[in-house]
């Protein structure tokens, strides 16, 4: 089994990735984990000359180009974990790049007449995030959901463990809560 580990955390010292770190290592005997880190790949928006060649290479049928990589790793993936801090309402932008590179018909997702079919394997995500407030309403979470309904997959879970920055807060005993609520997902994950 695939776990595909997508890691938008962009300090080494980040609280969601210590948080990531932990439920990865409790599915460590069980799936044979990819990591990507999206800090250390570079990528860039979709521009104009690279979506001319991505449209030539999608009429061409052409779908084991690299530009397609992370979206045929991305739909090969048996479970998915996001670990994404919480940042200005969303997440990094660096995921939302990602998500427009694993965005591609005919290997994620296809038209199946006037309707989008996903052709994703994985069948269970998690979304992992920390903020410094409190979050009422998680619209990174609400849009990597949306989108992997997209792709064909509905089991979706987010955690947050939010208001570590609040004055007063104790962090580690918050984290260590989150910590042990991810232990408890990783059961049946």
């Amino acid at each position: 089994m695939k776990l595909l580990y997508v890691d938008a955390c962009m300090r080494d010292c980040s609280r969601t990735k210590r948080l990531a770190e932990h439920f990865i290592l409790e599915l460590r005997d069980r799936y044979e984990v990819k990591h990507i880190r999206l800090n250390d790949l570079g990528l860039t928006p979709l521009l104009h000359d690279e979506l001319i060649m991505r449209d030539a290479l999608i009429a061409a049928s052409d779908y084991q180009n690299d530009q397609f990589r992370f979206a045929r790793e991305f739909a090969a993936a048996d479970k998915i974990v996001f670990a994404a801090p919480y940042w200005d309402m969303s997440f990094p932008a660096a995921l939302k790049i990602y998500f427009e590179r694993i965005s591609a018909v005919n290997i994620t997702f296809c038209g199946e007449g006037d309707k989008l079919k996903g052709l994703c394997r994985a069948d269970k995500a998690l979304y992992i995030s920390t903020a410094g407030g409190y979050v009422n309403y998680h619209h990174g979470e609400a849009y990597t959901k949306a989108l992997l309904e997209m792709l064909g997959i509905y089991c979706f879970e987010g955690v947050c463990c939010d208001g570590l920055d609040i004055q007063g807060a104790d962090i580690e005993a918050r984290l260590c809560n989150t910590k042990q609520k991810l232990s408890t997902i990783a059961i049946s994950f």
